[in-house]
């Protein structure tokens, strides 16, 4: 797997979720097997039933977890450590994406993207597996 840095953009401030699996349908567009959602300010992962909405899960994650990407076989989820703070006011930016393995619920790995800090917005190459993530207090771009 390769990662690339792109230049810094403004960072949006959402509740990210993704349904996960691979069975379609009209309102499980990915899936219906299970249910991520990015807790930024609670500083967590966290696993949901589709279904009835019930937590199953959530992980502790390092300040600020920002936005995540699933790889092409929902397997793994790559999950931005942003830093304790938001675009403009992060005294403390992260430097390191985790990575996740979605059926465990358990962070098995984490990559470091130092010197370059506060990752988010990350996005897959399906194809190659080549991740893309910007930073906003760098504005860089690596490969």
């Amino acid at each position: 797997m390769s990662i690339r840095i792109l230049p810094g953009a403004a960072a949006i401030t959402i509740s990210c979720m993704a349904v996960l699996g691979a069975e379609p349908g009209p309102n499980y567009p990915t899936g219906k097997s299970g249910l991520l959602l990015i807790d930024k300010l609670g500083a967590h992962i966290r696993f949901f039933d589709p279904s009835t909405y019930k937590e199953l899960a959530g992980i502790e994650t390092a300040a600020n977890p920002h936005d995540f990407v699933l790889s092409p076989d929902h397997g793994l989820a790559y999950v931005p450590i942003y830093g304790d703070g938001v675009y403009g006011r992060n005294p403390h930016p992260g430097h390191e994406i985790d990575i996740v393995d979605v059926a465990a619920r358990k962070i098995v790995g984490t990559i470091d993207v130092a010197p370059y800090r506060a990752p988010h917005g990350i996005q897959i190459d399906p194809g190659g597996g080549t991740l893309y993530v910007a930073c906003d207090l760098d504005r860089k771009r690596a490969g």
